[in-house]
This record gives structure tokens, C-alpha cells and sequence, in this order.
């Protein structure tokens, strides 16, 4: 029988204290015990007799372990004698020193050298606050007492298992300083630790654009610098940089690029190729201090002070192509935009990623696209289209493979290979990456999206919207037996993640978003398996839902109303209907889970309240299926063979998961029926899983 960490550890005191006569704690750590999450922690102390080390060595900082990261190796606990386990306590304890918030908030971060002989790493995150003991996030910070200060902390500091985090390394401002006409900037920078700021962001975010006013420029409004708190000046400073590195050339040839500040806070950095100039919202960028790089920043000295500057979105100025057309590689394509008026349309979606056959693609194609009309070309190039959004191929390659809508209603998987380290769309290879331009950005590709395959990625558990759809897929079955709950066979209709970014209102919004993603999940999911085949067979079925709504699934056979094109995923091959399930439709069909009895359909909407309707009267319902229908279990699709789809006119996709998408703050919560007697245990199991699996992924 496994023992609890609290019970474990206390079983070792009685051990101790036969072998070295422990005394009584000379300390107090009542501080401690009143906070109630850390008996395994004092029982610890008491057994190992690191109480007398501690007492003879105040002030200490500790960083203590909370209970449920002791439960967490109870097994690696098991097998440790009393002196193991005070090695492991004492590269928890820092001697003679009381690192506390006030000191990380100062200093940034804090290197050290633990009393169990460990260099470790106290850091605070400049940007969120949060401060981790070597990669261990800080859960309870400032607990003091007589023996020093205690931050707990929600993992245990295993030396075998554990690689040192170095603080970050200091920023050499050497090259801004020989410019000799920012030394008040520099003060600030340093008065305010953004020095720090600057470092702590290399890398992560691929280092930092700093606009950086003269001292010109901060003279002119000194009476408005003079009043300001050190916060609030901070909160200057950090409207004028950026993440990532927006370089001089780049923004002449794109003409216009936006970048979000430290603050939040939108800039329009414009270029003018015909007088080699360039502006950050209105005000100048230096002629003599651009692109002055540092090894974590890139510097742009600029004539004023971003407070109160106009910034005008990159949207409002004209369809700019010249950065494509200076590659030479893509005539066809520009010249078939401006001839079917897609300038137009990709105008009112900016910024959209264009993925651009390159004019070898349209002479390999010229038989099959000549005598195309106009229209029917629209088509065909709104298929190369994902709007609103930049998608760049360091995105891609950190990701391994992404999912999109087209303009045109057509799928595309852009997956990035670790060996080649090449990237393909619909298995056609990217010939050029990350052209940009004030349309956003544009990849060659030796080939056209419809005439390639489409298959759909592997679920990331760490996507907000992917992560119940992982939970479901890949543990559902062991979870739900380590509950106790019947394992029910359930077919999950998944929105994609564009789906829920085009929302009129965030739904996940209070310190209840993890009940309410569980709640709106639960309204797309059935408890039985569908195929595509099944809903075709029936014609129209309405089923209930885990959480005791309706939804109406239904077989549209008119490939005119549904974009004429194959059922991607489909387990029987080639389909030229549609399944609509209420008013979303069914983009990717038949992905079976046989291990977990979970059958998955991808839907391109989210299942809205006054979305369901009733099956017309000619219609007929079905009876669920008994067993799962027979699958492949990772089946293949295939790409749309026609581009004539009769897709919406005005897309409404977003980027997933975007770090910089800000949702409403109030969300419309849909009204539940309730749920059937059969489901219940099954909903109760699920919510459970759900909740305590959110608590493993940072969101």
C-alpha cells in the first residue's frame, strides 16, 4: 500500500531522531502551519532535523514545496533515507539572506547558491509578475517568520532531474550610448529595471524594437516628465518598445507594419520608399539612428514621444504589393488579384497570409485555367487565403502543424518537417517564406492548394480550444474508469479554432471559464457514435446533447448550397454532400477513436443558442448506432478536387490561440436544458477531468 507524502514523511521523523536526537523546532513556524498547504513540508523539517540547521542560520529564504507537489513523488519519496530527503530540503534553503518581492521587483532576478550546494535562479516575470524558484512557479510568496521569508512553491527541486535556469544575460547598451543623444532614455530605462525587462524578453520573443526618443524629444515635454511616478514612466517606456525586431529595409519595402508595445499598445510603423524615410504613428525615425543593434534589441532613435500619438491602422492605406513584386517570382498572381478584384476583398480582411503559386505553378496549370471566366478564377485564388491573420514560418515550425480556413471554405494543413526542415500546404513544398507587406504576409508554394491533399494535424493539447478535444481523445477512457464513470461511446462535434475567435463574445470570460468551456463543450457532444454515413442514411436526426440540449444533424445532397466539394476524413471515400449540424457545417468527417469509443467531427461554427431547428416533415429520425462505426483509425482525406466552391463572401476567421487577441469582457452564457439520467455521471466525470487537467496548461 502506497503511503500519502504527509504520512510518509512523518513515518521518518521516528527514524531521525533515533539516529541524531533531533530537538524541538528553535524556530517558529507557526506561519507556516497556519497556512494549512504545507504538513508535508514541516514534517519534513521535523524528521530530517533541518530545523536546527535553519534556526542557526537565520534569515533564510526558503522556497517550500506545497503538499500536492510532496503527494506528487510519493514513489521517488519511498525510497529515501532521512539524510536523501534533507538534501533534497536544503536545495530548497538559501542561508543568510531574505529574498523577497520587493527585492525580485528591484533586481529582476536573482542568482544563488542553495545550502545543498545548487545554483538556482529567483526570477520575476516582468511582463505578468509571476516569480519562479528555477523554473517552479511560486504559488504563495512572503510567508514570513523568525526563520527568514518562505515562498511556496508547486514542485519539488530534485538536483538528478533538474537543469539550472541562468538569469537572464545583461544588455550592453553600448551601441545607443555612442550614439550620444539618448542618455535620458537610458536613465529611464535603468531607473525603472526595464534594462532587465529588455533582457528577460530576448530570446522568447525573439528580442525587442526599441523607438527610443531623443533627449530632444523628452526635454520638449520635461513639465509632463517631471510629474511622472516611476510606474507610470515605466509605463512610458513600454509604449515605446515591442516585441520581436522590426528592422529599417523591412519596413520600406512592406510600407507599413503594425506591432503591439509592451504596454498593449498599437504602432503603425509606415516607410517611404521614394524618400527612404520612415515613421512610427506619425513621428519620425531618425535618419542617423536606425537599426542599431544589440544583441537582444534592435534600436530606432525617434524626434518625439509616443504619448498621446496617432496610431492609424496599416488597413487604411492601399493594397501594397511591392515587396512581392521585387521578387519577380510572382507576376501571374499579382496580375490575376487586380483583374478578378481579390485586392478588394483582401483590403476589408487584412492582415490575411496568401499562400502564392508561383508563376512556374499557373504555366504548369495554363491548360486546366485557360478559358476560366473571371469568376471562376476569383475562386480559385480565394482558396490561397486566410484572413485575418499573419501566419509566419517561425509560427509554423514552432507548432509542427497548423489548420485554416480559406477565404474560399477550403481546408488547408501547413506542417513543417524537423528533419527537412522544410514546410508544405496540402503537401505542396513552400519555395519562399514570410514576403510581408502591409497585407500581411505571403509564401510561394510550387503548387495550388485544390489540387493538393489536406490532412488534418494531430490535436495539440496545449490549444485553449483543442485542449477537452485532447482530454477526450487521448485519456478519456483510463479517466473515466480512475472515476469510477461508465465509459460512454460519444462523437464530439469540434469547432475549430477560428470558430471560436470569430465570436461576437468571448465565452470564457470570470473565474468560472473553466465550468463554462466544460458547459459549451458538453453542447456538442452526443452520446453515441455518427457518421457522416449514418446522418446520410437518415437524412435528419436531432439528438441530445451531454448537457440535455438538441442539436439537428442533416445531410445536405445539393453540393450547390454546400460548395461541391468532398467530405474531407470521410471513412467511405468520396462524398459530394454535406452534413450540417444546426447551422454549422461539417469540414472534416469520421475521425474515430476506437481506444476511447470517440468518433470527432470538425464544424466551422460554434454551436450558438437559437441555432437548432426542427427536421422537415419528410425527413426521418434514426436510432443511434450500438457500437462505433468500423474506421481507420487515422484516416486519410483528401483535398477539394474542384476550386468552384460557393464559399461566404466575407470570412470572419481569426488566428488561434493568438497571445494577442483580447476577448470581450462579457460573455453570453447559453441556456442549458437538462441533462439526461443517463448522461449524468458521464457529465459529472467529464467536468471533473476538465478542471483538474486546465490546472496543468498555462492559458
Amino acid at each position: 500500500m502506497k503511503l500519502s507524502a504527509v504520512a510518509l514523511l512523518a513515518a521518518t521523523i521516528g527514524i531521525a531522531t533515533a539516529q541524531n536526537g533531533t530537538e524541538p523546532f528553535a524556530a517558529d513556524f507557526s506561519p507556516i502551519a497556519e497556512n494549512g498547504s504545507y504538513l508535508s513540508l514541516l514534517s519534513a523539517i521535523a524528521a530530517t532535523g533541518s530545523d536546527t540547521l535553519i534556526s542557526a542560520n537565520a534569515p533564510v529564504t526558503m522556497f517550500g514545496p506545497w503538499d500536492e507537489a510532496f503527494d506528487n513523488i510519493t514513489d521517488v519519496l519511498e525510497t529515501l533515507s532521512a539524510e536523501e530527503t534533507q538534501g533534497i530540503l536544503l536545495n530548497h534553503v538559501i542561508i543568510g539572506v531574505n529574498v523577497t518581492t520587493d527585492m525580485l521587483k528591484e533586481e529582476g532576478c536573482i542568482s544563488a547558491t542553495t545550502a545543498g550546494g545548487l545554483e538556482v535562479s529567483i526570477f520575476r516575470d516582468p511582463f505578468t509578475g509571476d516569480i519562479d524558484f528555477d523554473g517552479i512557479f511560486v504559488v504563495d510568496p512572503n510567508i514570513t517568520g523568525d526563520y527568514g521569508v518562505m515562498h511556496g512553491i508547486d514542485g519539488v527541486l530534485i538536483a538528478e532531474e533538474h537543469e539550472s535556469l541562468p538569469c537572464p544575460v545583461p544588455v550592453d547598451f553600448s551601441p545607443i550610448e555612442q550614439l550620444g543623444d539618448y542618455s535620458t532614455l537610458l536613465a529611464a530605462i535603468f531607473q525603472t529595471n526595464n534594462n532587465f525587462t529588455i533582457a528577460s524578453n530576448a530570446g522568447d520573443f525573439s528580442n525587442t524594437t526599441i523607438f527610443g526618443p531623443s533627449d530632444a524629444a523628452f526635454a520638449a515635454i520635461q513639465s509632463t516628465v517631471d510629474e511622472l511616478t516611476e510606474d507610470m514612466l515605466n509605463d512610458v517606456l513600454w509604449g515605446h518598445m515591442a516585441h520581436g525586431e522590426v528592422f529599417f529595409e523591412e519596413v520600406l519595402a512592406s510600407g507599413c507594419i503594425e506591432v503591439d508595445t509592451f504596454a498593449g499598445t498599437p504602432l503603425a510603423v509606415r516607410g517611404n520608399r521614394t524618400t527612404g524615410t520612415a515613421s512610427v504613428n506619425g513621428i519620425p525615425i531618425s535618419s542617423t539612428a536606425f537599426d542599431v543593434a544589440g544583441v537582444s534589441y534592435v534600436f530606432h532613435g525617434i524626434e518625439g514621444v509616443l504619448v498621446d500619438s496617432e496610431f492609424v491602422p496599416c488597413s487604411e492605406d492601399p493594397l501594397d504589393f511591392f515587396s512581392v513584386a521585387q521578387t519577380g517570382n510572382y507576376s501571374t498572381l499579382l496580375s490575376l488579384i487586380s483583374q478578378t478584384g481579390l485586392d478588394d476583398e483582401l483590403s476589408e480582411v487584412r492582415p490575411v497570409t496568401i499562400l502564392a503559386p508561383t508563376d512556374a505553378v499557373f504555366e504548369r496549370y495554363q491548360s486546366s485555367l485557360t478559358g476560366l471566366s473571371d469568376e471562376d478564377l476569383l475562386l480559385t485564388l480565394r482558396l490561397h487565403a486566410i484572413a485575418n491573420v499573419t501566419i509566419d514560418s517561425e509560427w509554423i515550425a514552432w507548432s509542427g502543424c497548423q489548420e485554416w480556413l480559406t477565404i474560399g471554405g477550403m481546408m488547408v494543413s501547413l506542417r513543417y518537417d524537423n528533419v527537412t526542415e522544410t514546410i508544405t500546404v496540402n503537401g505542396f513544398p513552400l519555395v519562399q517564406t514570410d514576403i510581408a507587406g502591409n497585407f500581411g504576409i505571403l509564401h510561394g508554394i510550387d503548387g495550388l492548394t485544390n489540387d493538393g491533399a489536406y490532412e488534418p494535424c494531430q490535436v495539440d493539447p496545449y490549444s485553449r480550444f483543442e485542449l477537452l478535444t485532447f482530454i477526450y481523445q487521448q485519456n478519456i477512457t483510463e479517466a473515466l474508469e480512475s472515476l469510477e464513470v461508465p465509459t460512454t461511446a460519444a462523437t464530439f462535434f469540434r469547432p475549430i479554432d477560428e470558430a471560436f475567435n470569430s465570436l461576437d463574445e468571448y465565452p470564457f470570460e470570470g473565474d468560472d471559464w473553466a465550468e463554462k468551456e466544460v458547459e459549451l463543450m458538453l453542447k456538442h457532444i452526443v452520446p453515441e457514435i455518427y457518421s457522416a454515413d449514418d446522418v446520410k442514411e437518415a437524412g435528419c436526426v436531432i439528438l441530445d446533447t451531454l448537457a440535455g440540449t438538441k442539436i439537428r444533424l442533416m445531410w445536405m445532397e445539393d453540393a450547390g448550397n454546400v460548395g461541391g466539394r468532398r467530405l474531407a476524413g470521410h471513412m467511405g471515400g468520396e462524398m459530394t454532400g454535406m452534413v450540417m449540424v444546426n447551422d454549422a457545417m461539417v469540414i472534416l468527417a469520421d475521425q474515430l477513436n476506437e481506444e476511447s469509443e470517440a468518433m470527432f467531427h470538425g464544424i466551422d461554427k460554434v454551436l450558438a443558442p437559437g441555432s437548432f431547428s426542427e427536421c422537415p416533415p419528410d425527413e426521418s429520425s434514426m436510432s443511434p448506432m450500438a457500437s462505433p462505426t468500423d474506421a481507420p483509425a487515422s484516416p486519410t482525406t483528401d483535398a477539394p478536387a474542384s476550386p468552384t466552391t460557393n464559399a461566404p463572401a466575407s470570412p470572419t476567421t481569426n488566428a488561434p490561440a493568438s497571445p494577442t487577441t483580447n476577448a470581450p469582457a462579457s460573455p453570453s452564457t447559453p441556456s442549458t436544458g437538462a441533462p439526461a439520467a443517463e448522461s449524468s455521471a458521464f457529465i459529472n466525470g467529464l467536468s471533473i477531468i476538465f478542471v483538474s487537467m486546465v490546472a496543468l496548461v498555462a492559458f
